[in-house]
């Protein structure tokens, strides 16, 4: 009925003070466990292949961090719920049974059970959106939030959002966009008050997994610019990012700038839209032209008079290189200036990023040459 699914990297202690209380929860209920080992260097495997013989153990040979581990064994769960659950987290009493009748009959996404930490109950963390950023903060409030530290889900349903998106560098934040995209597929989330749960940890680690601030900052752009549409909130992001490059932060300026090519080309949201439509405007700038060649004829970029093909030979110009795209194009890099050449490494990068058929190829022999030519004629 139920899989708990555990992802561990180097944290045998705390295996060694909670996998027996987990191990007692699902036999209870006749679940299975999934621990994936995120590449740990400890004595994780050992612990548990010896202590443990019934759970499905599984090891990355790197560490690939909690989403890209999540994601590698979601497909290959069959029971119709998933329980998630923090090592962090001691879990002292859940009434699963009850929690999975309710979620069956009401049709339930997630369910969210809170924790304790320092004498102090939290139901969850919400984002709160404050000085132009999103904050993550817990709340004692008894009302369903995104995310927390026990949660269980529809395995089907996760299965169909794709689990977690790969945009995204912190785990928190790859939480929050895969309940978001739920919550706009309209999904239900509903909470359970009556479980015992305790957190001894700090707060700022989730799912155990400590943030980089940087990552954590860049994420917190692309969120926003993923799912937030408000004209308010776009009011104030104009005046966030004006005031960003006004601070002259030179990480933070290259981490916004970084978030936005990232949303632009890679978010499957945007490329059918946008990406497209600057793929069409590059592909009708670049065919324009009065070229008297024929833009299917093949064409050499080189002063040098040692090159024995019989190829259309011209020096190079950048406007004879746009007019002639998509023809096949060979350039020969000796005999450009380090200008030209370091301007035709950008404008090739910037191309591949559009996703677009490679523009031109740099040969420096005869051999490369026709070895390129040969690629064409296939």
């Amino acid at each position: 009925m139920v899989t708990l699914l555990l992802i561990a990297c180097n944290q045998e202690r705390l295996l060694k003070e909670h996998l027996s209380t987990y191990k007692r929860l699902m036999d209870s209920i006749q679940g299975e466990i999934i621990l994936v080992d995120d590449g740990s260097s400890d004595h994780t495997k050992e612990y548990v292949t010896t202590h443990f013989e019934t759970i499905s153990y599984m090891k990355n040979p790197v560490e690939l961090g909690y989403c890209q581990s999540f994601n590698k064994v979601l497909a290959y769960i069959k029971t119709p719920y998933v329980l998630c659950i923090d090592l962090n987290i001691e879990v002292r009493f859940i009434p699963l049974k009850n929690v999975l009748s309710y979620a069956q009959k009401n049709n339930i996404f997630m369910t969210n059970f809170p924790f304790s930490h320092q004498n102090k109950q939290f139901y969850g963390y919400y984002l709160v959106y404050k000085q132009f950023r999103l904050y993550f903060e817990e709340t004692s409030l008894k009302t369903p939030c995104f995310c927390s530290e026990v949660m269980l889900f529809d395995t089907k349903r996760l299965q169909k959002l794709d689990g977690f998106s790969s945009h995204y560098h912190s785990t928190a934040f790859s939480w929050y966009d895969l309940i978001y995209r739920a919550l706009k597929e309209g999904e239900s989330i509903t909470i359970s008050t009556n479980s015992l749960c305790e957190k001894k940890t700090s707060l700022s680690t989730f799912f155990s997994y400590l943030p980089d601030q940087n990552a954590l900052l860049k994420d917190n752009f692309l969120f926003q610019w993923r799912f937030y549409r408000s004209f308010s909130f776009i009011f104030k992001r104009c005046i966030s990012i004006t005031l960003l490059f006004f601070s002259f932060n030179g990480s933070k300026i290259l981490n916004f700038i970084q978030a936005y090519f990232q949303w632009l080309f890679f978010t499957k949201r945007h490329n059918s839209q946008i990406l497209t439509s600057v793929k069409s405007f590059f592909k009708q700038l670049l065919t324009r032209g009065t070229s008297s060649f024929s833009v299917h004829q093949p064409i050499l970029f080189t002063n040098h008079p040692n090159w024995d093909h019989s190829i259309l030979k011209e020096p190079f110009s950048f406007k004879l290189l746009l007019t002639h795209i998509p023809a096949p194009i060979f350039i020969d890099p000796q005999s450009l200036s380090r200008l030209s050449y370091y301007s035709l490494i950008a404008f090739h990068k910037c191309w591949i990023l559009l996703r677009l058929k490679q523009p031109f190829h740099f040969v420096s022999s005869n051999y490369a040459l026709e070895h390129e030519l040969a690629h064409y004629s296939l």
